[in-house]
């Protein structure tokens, strides 16, 4: 599981790096995930609809430029169409000059 600072960003020594401005906008990772699980919850199984819902949430914020977010199976780490029970939401985003890399089981009862 994703250790995760006080405020949901992800455990990095990267985070050091981050301006204050920057790790605001570094929060919009852990809300992307969050927000993928709860779509996933309510139903929403595509993830195109998904990844295209945590590019938005993150290009929302200064200083982000995104590398990739991805949903992939955890164990084969192949690109899936459809939610699965063992689907992961990877990204990852340069904030600044630090590139942060996040990831979420989409599924209820998954690690995070």
């Amino acid at each position: 599981p994703t250790v995760r600072e006080p405020d949901g960003l992800a455990m990095s020594s990267r985070n050091k790096y981050l301006s204050e401005e920057e790790r605001r906008s570094a929060l919009s990772l852990s809300r992307s995930l969050l927000a993928a699980r709860d779509m996933v919850a309510a139903g929403k199984r595509q993830v195109d609809v998904l990844v295209a819902r945590a590019k938005e949430t993150i290009e929302a914020e200064p200083h982000t430029r995104i590398q990739y977010v991805q949903v992939v199976d955890e164990e084969t780490i192949a690109d899936i169409d459809e939610v699965s029970p063992k689907a992961v939401m990877a990204m990852a985003v340069f904030v600044g000059q630090a590139r942060l890399i996040d990831n979420m089981r989409l599924m209820p009862g998954g690690k995070h």
